[in-house]
């Protein structure tokens, strides 16, 4: 039989090691926007009139950047992580003449 003592520190240790996971998922997934968000300047930068879908090649089609133009002078990028996602990681207007 498990004292109560035990079992109380066995579910600690498990909410820790949870926390501690959620902590490094988002570490990740941060990373991940930035680096797609990134990509997306840099092909703007060689190609300013660009739009389309940029995705990365480690997560395969699941996160990915959206590259909008809006008018002249701004464009939209729409950071997705999962393909199911109903709003994006993060949304971003930029000027591509100013890069």
């Amino acid at each position: 039989m498990i004292a109560l003592s035990a079992t109380a520190i066995l579910r600690a240790q498990h909410r820790a090691a949870v926390r501690t996971r959620n902590v490094v998922q988002t570490e990740v997934d941060r990373q991940v926007v930035l680096g797609l968000e990134h990509c997306a300047i840099a092909s703007l930068r060689s190609n300013p009139g660009f739009s389309g879908d940029l995705y990365d090649a480690d997560f395969g089609n699941t996160a990915r950047v959206t590259v909008t133009p809006v008018s002249a002078t701004e464009t939209l990028l729409s950071v997705w992580l999962h393909p199911t996602a109903t709003q994006p990681a993060i949304v971003l207007q930029i000027d591509p003449g100013k890069l």
